[in-house]
């Protein structure tokens, strides 16, 4: 053999081991062309707790899939609200979403049940009646094409407002905001009394500031990130009723496009996840108050009678609650969960 071929031939294969690392490397730092990409929209924007969990599940699903699924996050609303959302996912051009009550209760109104005004006392309430209604709740929303992965909480529900708003007889002072393509909500409202005025989300800010709206029903974190309070100073401290949350995926997309053998550790995830949101989205709501009391807002301690009043007005209302707004079964059913753990907190 020639020595200047051997000597190239040894050369060769000497190098072939280095350019074989080389190309490994490239290999596993290039993004896999094979990931399936799962469209998520939130009305929560960056910087909310709520961006940050749903941004460090999307982590833990590319770990647990291995690469194979990639969240791709729409925040802010750029995708629409929660039940432009609902509609994008039913068409397939979403995949999903981290969506209040609101987008679910476009479906179905069986959630209603769990914002059942003044029901619940506190939180320890609203948790235990959620545990006791998810399986009949997510069952009913997946006969409607959609997976509930797991329940989050946006806060609870206060009335804003600006000028106080203290006593049911204060409300004839005022325009409420109701979300508009919601008529069931808007009726409640109304045979309650009060002045409803459906509105997209994205209007709130220019009609507190015009008049065409002078309170809300919101949670303190919305009126902190979205600056509401800077135009409605005034917040009554006894809670509405839960705003719950979800992280929900379309049926098809779950079970078509997600493979099955990552179902129970994607689940097992997405669980995490909520309930790191519970906590978090909890402490998150006690700073937003104290925050925004620094920078003006009035927090309104009710009195006991003020209290009782409202009491009233919403069992005056009840028939437009119960049925019209809130499934008859569901609003039952809490009803007596409730019922049942006020019997045993007793004891």
């Amino acid at each position: 053999m020639n020595p200047f071929n051997a000597l190239a031939e040894h050369r060769r294969f000497r190098f072939l081991p280095a350019f074989a690392i080389l190309a490994a490397v490239i290999l596993m730092a290039a993004p896999n062309a094979n990931a399936k990409k799962i469209k998520i929209a939130t009305m929560a924007p960056k910087g909310s707790i709520f961006y940050t969990v749903l941004k460090d599940l999307a982590d833990e699903w590319k770990t647990i899939s291995k690469g194979k699924l990639k969240l791709k996050i729409y925040p802010g609303g750029i995708a629409g609200g929660d039940r432009e959302v609902i509609r994008k996912i039913k068409l397939g051009t979403l995949h999903g979403g981290l969506i209040t009550s609101a987008g679910l209760a476009s479906l179905d109104k069986s959630i209603n049940a769990m914002q059942i005004p003044l029901a619940f006392r506190d939180h320890a309430e609203a948790d235990y009646v959620l545990a006791k209604l998810r399986p009949s709740l997510e069952a009913t929303y997946a006969a409607k094409g959609i997976i509930v992965l797991g329940w989050a909480e946006a806060g609870w529900i206060r009335f804003l407002s600006k000028s106080p708003l203290l006593h049911p007889d204060d409300r004839k002072n005022h325009k409420f905001f109701v979300f508009t393509g919601d008529p069931e909500q808007a009726d409640v409202w109304k045979a309650a009394g009060f002045k409803a005025v459906p509105l997209p989300t994205a209007e709130i800010s220019t009609a507190l500031q015009t008049g065409l709206i002078s309170a809300l029903p919101t949670t303190a974190q919305a009126a902190s990130l979205l600056q509401w309070y800077t135009h409605a100073p005034h917040m009554m401290n006894r809670v509405w009723a839960p705003m719950l949350g979800a992280l929900v995926m379309g049926k098809s997309v779950w079970e078509d496009k997600v493979d099955k053998s990552l179902h129970d550790a994607l689940r097992a995830a997405t669980e995490r996840a909520a309930a790191r949101l519970l906590v978090e989205g909890r402490k998150a709501e006690r700073m937003s108050v104290a925050a925004m009391e620094k920078r003006g807002l009035v927090v309104h301690t009710l009195t006991d009678a003020q209290t009782a009043a409202w009491s009233a007005l919403v069992e005056s209302a009840r028939d437009a609650i119960r049925g019209p707004f809130a499934a008859p079964d569901k609003y039952d059913a809490v009803m007596q969960h409730i019922a049942t753990y006020r019997s045993t907190q007793a004891k």
